[in-house]
């Protein structure tokens, strides 16, 4: 018999067939990729194919094809792969292309398809790369307002090839690092100074004097012609009811002036309360010297939860550069870009992590400008 023919013999045929089911037992089916999914217009209805986006365009093509081509991505196990090109984020000429990982329940019944509620369910991990949108190289806010959001600074856990990695949020485990480029190597955050700061503090009393302001015009009132007009109807369906009512309310109303006395002096005590706070902030930031009001916030354990000279531990705070708004006269002009990543499957974390570490962060670079 020669090599190429078939045994003959049943039991050959089963023992061969048995080592081949166990050899690849617990060895799970490789990635394949489904069609990518891209948006055909941006925010502001253009076309993706108009002269003013192809940069943009261009870029997030690249990084599909660049994801496409990862040997990392293609060897992770029971994992099915789409990339979703998005140019219609509200944020005008905002720009993102999401690597999504999905697990076995997310799969269709085809060779490499997904269900129609898979982006629902949720991937199981992937990478994200945004173009042009500062928040995202930020971790979540840790206080503000409308006129200031402050963010702990990114910090640098290692580098990859000549760019710095910044480092997940303890609070944030299973997001991966980020690398951030911009076209001219500054960073798309800026300090938030102790005046920055002390504003805050300052616009966040005056929040709350209008609010106590607001709940000492609330007073306590009874409107006594209709409970009695709904005492009157409910005597003649269950006259105990009414008077228990008609107690209650006439009660009530013997009250009310003491009540209504006792609102306004805890109004009075609380306005007189956010009073004292605002001047005990104007006093401590009339203490501090210019320099000390230009130096970089850092959360700790001192007044107005500023950090003390002699802390080891501070969070310096930033906020996000306004220098990269959009760019009206060169609307495809692209001038920040983020590479984050994410697993929620553990089995995931390998190789979306070798992927990010093995991206040509370079290539990306040289996109910029």
């Amino acid at each position: 018999m020669s090599a190429f023919e078939a045994p003959s013999h049943p039991l050959t045929l089963f023992v061969l067939c048995a080592v081949a089911i166990l050899a690849t037992a617990g060895r799970g089916s490789a990635a394949c990729w489904v069609p990518s999914l891209e948006e055909q217009r941006t925010g502001d209805g253009v076309p993706i194919d108009a002269p003013e986006l192809r940069p943009l365009r261009d870029a997030l093509r690249t990084i599909d094809g660049m994801a496409k081509a990862s040997p990392h991505l293609a060897g992770m196990p029971d994992t099915r792969l789409r990339n979703h090109l998005s140019y219609a984020n509200g944020v005008p000429r905002y720009v993102y292309i999401n690597v999504k990982a999905y697990a076995p329940n997310t799969w269709g019944p085809g060779e490499c398809d997904l269900i129609p509620q898979a982006d629902r369910i949720g991937a199981g991990g992937g990478l994200h790369v945004s173009i042009n949108f500062v928040e995202n190289a930020l971790p979540e806010p840790l206080a503000g307002d409308d006129e200031l959001r402050m963010y702990g600074e990114p910090r640098v856990s290692g580098r990859i090839g000549r760019f710095p990695v910044y480092g997940a949020e303890p609070v944030h485990r299973r997001w991966g690092d980020r690398i951030v480029l911009t076209s001219d190597g500054r960073l798309p955050w800026e300090p938030v100074t102790v005046a920055d700061y002390l504003d805050w503090q300052a616009r966040e009393i005056a929040r709350q004097q209008v609010d106590v302001a607001e709940a000492a015009e609330d007073t306590p009132a009874i409107d006594g012609a209709a409970w009695r007009e709904g005492y009157e109807a409910m005597k003649t369906v269950d006259p105990t009811a009414a008077e228990a009512l008609r107690k209650t309310m006439e009660a009530l109303e013997r009250d009310l002036p003491k009540m209504q006395a006792e609102h306004a002096a805890l109004a009075a005590q609380a306005g007189a309360g956010m009073q004292a706070d605002l001047a005990r902030l104007q006093a401590y930031r009339a203490s501090l010297r210019p320099t000390q009001l230009a130096a970089q916030a850092k959360l700790g354990a001192g007044e107005y939860q500023l950090a003390r000279d002699d802390e080891a531990v501070v969070r310096p705070l930033v906020k996000a550069s306004t220098r990269f708004g959009w760019d009206r006269e060169d609307p495809g002009r692209i001038q920040l870009m983020v590479i984050s990543w994410i697993h929620n499957q553990p089995y995931m974390e390998a190789g979306l992590r070798s992927t990010f570490e093995t991206l040509d962060y370079e290539r990306l670079h040289g996109l910029l400008r």
